[in-house]
Parts: structure tokens; sequence; C-alpha cells
């Protein structure tokens, strides 16, 4: 399992890697404006991950990662076969809120 850090670098970086390819596949404005918020949102997790200290311990913690371990698998399916664009950014919408939740049970440094 990924420690809360590894999992908003490694969302921010697929949403980064793989930004242009879905920007193409926006139909509307509103989609693309969707995938440059939930960039940010993915960044400012991971600037907020590296500023917090996670208790190993933490049963709800655990409990997210998984989650958000989950949450990351479906998102690199629907990047690999991004035949629906609706669904790829419900999946990374998914996976940001769950990264969020893992940052805010974190101790600020």
């Amino acid at each position: 399992m990924p420690t809360p850090l590894q999992l908003c670098q490694d969302q921010y970086n697929v949403i980064s890697i793989n930004y242009a390819g879905l920007m193409q596949r926006c139909t509307t404005a509103d989609q693309q404006q969707n995938i440059r918020d939930l960039k940010d949102a993915a960044l400012g997790n991971l600037i907020d991950a590296q500023n917090r200290i996670f208790d190993a311990s933490n049963d709800q913690i655990e409990e997210l990662l998984a989650q958000g371990e989950a949450a990351m698998n479906a998102v690199n399916g629907s990047i690999a076969r991004i035949d629906d664009i609706v669904t790829t950014l419900n999946n990374i919408t998914q996976a940001v809120n769950v990264a969020a939740s893992i940052v805010a049970l974190g101790t600020p440094k």
C-alpha cells in the first residue's frame, strides 16, 4: 500500500503526464476546466502531504489509502482506454477527493 505522499505524487504525475491527451478528449469547455481544477487540486494535495505527518497506525488513514489505491487503479484503467472522458473525469475526481481526505487527517509539521 502506498504512503499518503506516494499516493498524492502518483495522482499528480498521472494527471500531469496525461494532461494533453485528457484535454484533447474533452468535448466541452466545462470538462476542460474540470481537468484544470483536478490538476490544481492534485498539486495542492501533494504540497499539503509533503508538509504533514501521518500516523501509520490510524485505521481511517489505512482505509482511505486502500480506497485511494483502488481509485488510482480505476484512473489508470480509464486513462489507458480513454474512450469515455466522463468516466475518466469521475474516476480522477474520486481519486483526488480521497487523497484530500487523507491529507486532512495528517498533522502539520
